[in-house]
Parts: structure tokens; C-alpha cells; sequence
């Protein structure tokens, strides 16, 4: 069983390769940021509401330097966090599906792009047993192929996903 398992992962790599990339864009305010140092913030984003159970952490460039900036666009509602996935859905623990070809993430100030350091990106429960992992290892490894992903290469795709973030309120309706 592991080997036809492993023969399929192998077969599906090139798949996951093949797949463009979409979007998922959050509201601002479901990101937690901490005060700059050294011209960075440090921020997360934890979610878990099928079909989406990761958490993201890292440190975003205040930009121009302006430690108030982020903390403005945040309380103004220009601060957009998109999630990067390739449509991978798995069943999680509770029954539910759940995206696990989740790769990458950004932080959007006023429909540009930041600059973001210390990035990592997991899966939680209930979207994070083995076969879940695989599908996540698989996507991250796909995406780390698409070196032009917040360079303009997929800017429609981005702006029609941030016009209609997830909110917290749209969150929990979906639960």
C-alpha cells in the first residue's frame, strides 16, 4: 500500500506543476501585527474554517520605512493578506474538506505588494494528517516553480480575489 501510495505521489508531481496557481484573499483584520523593529513587522494569520485550516507567520517590510503605515492601512481596511493554492481539496478529521495545496502568501498595502521575510506556512487540524502533508508538500514544491508569482505574472488573478476577502463574519457563516 505505502509503494502505490508513493507511485501516486510521484505520478501527481507533475500535475501539481502543470496547475495555475489561485488566490485567496482575507481581510486585513484577521492578520495580528506587533510593533516594527528594524523596519519590520512580525504577523500571523491562523484560520480554521473549511475549506481552510493553516497558519501563517513572517515579518512584513513597513514600507517607506514608516513604522505607522501597516497599523493605518490595517485600521483604514487596506491591508489584504492572499494565500497562494494550487485546488488540492483532502478530507480532514472532521468530515470536511479542506485546501492543502497551499504554497505561499502575501500581504497586500493599498494593491501592492510587501515585502515579507521569515515566511512559514502550515496546515492545522483538522487538515493535517499524512495525506494532507504530502499534498502540501507537493504544492510548496510546485509554487517554489513560479519565481514571477507576486511579480505581476498572475495580477488579475490577485486583484479579482482581493476584491472580495474573507472576512471573519464570512468565515464563520461557512462553519
Amino acid at each position: 500500500m505505502k509503494r502505490l501510495f508513493l507511485i501516486l505521489l510521484f505520478l501527481s508531481v507533475p500535475l501539481f506543476a502543470q496547475a495555475k496557481p489561485k488566490f485567496q484573499a482575507f481581510t486585513g483584520t484577521l492578520l495580528r501585527i506587533h510593533e516594527a523593529i528594524d523596519g519590520y513587522h512580525e504577523f500571523s494569520m491562523r484560520i480554521i474554517s473549511a475549506p481552510w485550516a493553516f497558519h501563517v507567520q513572517g515579518r512584513v517590510k513597513s514600507p517607506g520605512g514608516d513604522p505607522d503605515a501597516i497599523f493605518n492601512a490595517l485600521f483604514e481596511r487596506e491591508l489584504v493578506g492572499v494565500l497562494a493554492y494550487i485546488p488540492s481539496p483532502s478530507p480532514g478529521t472532521d468530515g470536511k474538506e479542506y485546501e492543502t495545496g497551499i504554497f505561499n502568501f502575501m500581504i497586500y498595502y493599498y494593491d501592492s505588494p510587501t515585502i515579507i521575510q521569515d515566511f512559514s506556512i502550515k496546515l492545522m487540524a483538522p487538515a493535517n494528517d499524512s495525506w494532507a502533508k504530502e499534498s502540501f508538500q507537493i504544492a510548496k514544491t510546485a509554487g517554489e516553480a513560479l519565481t514571477s508569482l507576486w511579480k505581476g505574472d498572475f495580477d488579475k488573478e490577485i486583484t479579482r480575489a482581493a476584491a472580495v476577502p474573507l472576512t471573519r463574519k464570512r468565515l464563520n457563516q461557512k462553519k
